[in-house]
């Protein structure tokens, strides 16, 4: 079923559990999101959400972000890793009417192969996802990849194991209940 998160296409109380793994950070209208998750759960069901956590936690996109940033003058990461305080994700979900709200951390380490192609493929997927970049021809696009990569060779060098990049993640499960 199609629907945006901030007018979710189902009736109030239809479910007892709504996930939403690594959305929250890109909807527009955090609160409304919010407000919609709550509505659509039956009295008693509950909410995990799954966030990623700030750049604090995440030198490896970090030093991308930076990279891409002196490059193109957007900041073309940044967006996945902005709901990295639990306080905030805390109050988000409280202020939604949820209870009981806990943040907690998890960790894992992401594995990429072809590792020299990781760097050029964030760009390329960063570039077609940024509206004022979708119009880069082929020879920009390359460009851009190879400049950024040059940026990311120590950082990304210090993330090659046994033929794969490496990257430890660091998120936020986020649960709370509806009363």
């Amino acid at each position: 079923q199609e629907g945006t998160a901030e007018a979710l296409p189902f009736p109030d109380d239809s479910f007892q559990l709504v996930l939403c793994q690594q959305g929250l950070q890109f909807f527009p209208d955090k609160p409304a999101a919010l407000a919609e998750m709550r509505r659509v759960l039956a009295s008693g069901g509950r909410v995990a959400i799954a966030v990623w956590q700030g750049f604090d936690k995440h030198p490896f996109w970090a030093t991308l972000n930076e990279a891409m940033l002196k490059r193109l003058g957007l900041p073309a990461v940044q967006l996945p890793f902005s709901l990295g305080n639990p306080d905030e994700l805390r109050a988000l979900l409280t202020a939604a009417g949820f209870s009981g709200v806990e943040v907690g951390p998890l960790s894992i380490t992401a594995r990429f192969r072809d590792p020299e192609r990781f760097v050029p493929l964030q760009v390329a997927a960063s570039a077609a996802a940024i509206p004022s970049l979708q119009g880069l021809d082929v020879q920009a696009r390359r460009e851009l990849a190879d400049a950024v990569q040059a940026a990311m060779e120590t950082t990304s060098r210090g993330h090659i194991v046994q033929g794969y990049m490496e990257i430890p993640m660091h998120a936020f499960i986020v649960q709370g209940h509806r009363q």
